[in-house]
């Protein structure tokens, strides 16, 4: 079976070498690395990229026998990690693409986690095929956390970080849940207004909102950063100060636009 036979036109898989000399598998979809996974033995279930390593930076606050919903699966990096690595935690993973579970299986060590762990039998890790969108707006479950990761190419999904997706996102949390997501950026914070923009935005529904960088070696130009919305906690590791002084909301009707003239 090739890596692409049976996949969405928009994504590829292949293999590469990552910013640190080391063989990954990709997950590239719309030009844009959505996963990654090392090659090497004994490293299967790593994290490739910095911005995921920060997630665990939820764990600060919560036990370590949280329940997560991750929306936007890829090569479901970050599920293999905390299975692996967090034995009482579970995570439920809301994905699109209905390829991505067998995609993930054959090519990302997936089915080898599987093998190992046994999340399935223990209920430790779930597989939702859904928009992230429509599965929290009918959600009635209560998160520990909720990590938002879904990406089409370089953009996020907008419609997932507008004033009504963050009422949804808080909602989908428990009292001292945590809203963890993904977010583009520059290097020089103050010329990230979309960024800035989704701070102010989630400041308006959650009490503390805590940003973290997660730089690429070697890319001194566009960043990942990590936010923290909660309404519990107002310090986190490695957090850094911005300024909303001149950021604005962000609306569904404003996702057209987004979607047309995105810019980090």
């Amino acid at each position: 079976m090739n890596e692409n036979d049976h996949l969405p036109a928009e994504v590829l898989l292949y293999e590469s070498e990552f910013v640190d000399g080391k063989s990954v598998m990709v997950y590239e979809h719309n030009e844009g690395w959505h996963s990654a996974a090392y090659t090497e033995e004994g490293r299967h279930f790593d994290l490739v990229f910095n911005y995921t390593k920060r997630f665990n930076l939820i764990f600060e606050h919560l036990k370590e026998n949280a329940h997560i919903l991750m929306i936007g699966g890829g090569a479901y990096s970050y599920p293999k990690y905390l299975i692996s690595h967090y034995p009482d935690a579970s995570i439920s993973v809301v994905e699109i693409d209905p390829t991505a579970v067998d995609s993930a299986m054959s090519f990302f060590y997936l089915d080898e986690l599987m093998e190992q762990y046994h999340p399935d039998t223990d209920h430790r890790l779930e597989f939702i095929t859904d928009d992230g969108r429509h599965y929290m707006e009918h959600n009635t479950h209560k998160y520990d956390a909720v990590i938002f990761d879904a990406y089409d190419g370089f953009y996020p999904v907008f419609e997932l970080l507008t004033l009504e997706a963050m009422k949804l996102m808080h909602a989908g949390i428990k009292e001292n849940g945590i809203f963890a997501a993904n977010l583009p950026g520059f290097v020089d914070l103050q010329k990230s207004d979309f960024l800035l923009n989704v701070l102010y935005t989630a400041k308006q529904v959650f009490r503390y909102v805590l940003l973290v960088p997660a730089p690429t070696e070697g890319n001194d130009v566009t960043c990942n950063y990590v936010m923290f919305a909660s309404d519990c906690y107002d310090h986190i590791t490695d957090m850094i100060d911005y300024d909303t002084a001149f950021s604005h909301v962000l609306y569904d009707i404003d996702t057209e636009d987004l979607w047309n003239d995105y810019i980090y």
